[in-house]
C-alpha cells in the first residue's frame, strides 16, 4: 500500500508546483496591469492626440504646397505666354534671323 502512495508522490509535487506556479504568474500579471494599466491608456491617448497634430499640420502643409504649385504654373504660363509674343515679334518680322 506504502508502495502505491509512493508512485504518486512525485507527480503530486509536480502538479502543485505548475499550480503554484501559474497563480504566481496570474498575480503578477494582475498587479502589472492594475499598476501600468493606466499609465499605458494616458500615454496611449497621448500619442494618438500626438499623431493626430501631425495628420492636420501634413494636411495644411499638402495644400499650402498645393496652391504654391498652382501659383508657379500659372507664372510659367504667363512667362511662356511672353516668350511666345517674343518670339512671334522676333521671328514674325524678320529681325535677329539669320535670312
Amino acid at each position: 500500500m506504502l508502495s502505491e502512495l509512493a508512485q504518486w508522490i512525485t507527480p503530486a509535487i509536480v502538479i502543485l508546483g505548475f499550480l503554484f506556479t501559474a497563480r504566481t504568474i496570474r498575480n503578477q500579471r494582475l498587479e502589472l496591469e492594475s499598476r501600468f494599466g493606466s499609465r499605458m491608456d494616458r500615454m496611449e491617448s497621448r500619442l494618438a492626440g500626438r499623431i493626430d497634430g501631425l495628420e492636420s499640420q501634413i494636411g495644411n502643409l499638402r495644400d499650402r504646397m498645393d496652391s504654391q504649385t498652382g501659383d508657379l504654373r500659372d507664372r510659367m504660363g504667363r512667362i511662356e505666354g511672353t516668350l511666345d509674343v517674343l518670339r512671334e515679334y522676333f521671328i514674325g518680322t524678320g529681325r535677329g534671323s539669320a535670312a
